[in-house]
């Protein structure tokens, strides 16, 4: 499994989640990104509201993979 740092690149006012705000996701997904569905349950887990399931898709983060500690 892989870990990813999301991170807002600014303010998603509608839904309160401030400019900088940075979740971690660890994701099953074999793809670069996380899949929307586990960025959607880490957003719901840290107390937003619905209205933050319009900024789930990876595609309104920056991205970045956690690389391992061996």
């Amino acid at each position: 499994m892989k870990t990813y740092l999301l991170k807002a690149p600014h303010d998603f006012v509608d839904a309160g989640i401030p400019q900088g705000f940075m979740i971690q996701v660890i994701s099953s997904s074999t793809g670069s990104v996380p899949d929307a569905s586990e960025v959607r349950d880490i957003l719901h887990r840290v107390g937003f509201s619905g209205r933050a399931d319009h900024y789930a898709s990876p595609d309104n983060w920056i991205v970045k993979e956690r690389k391992r500690r061996e």
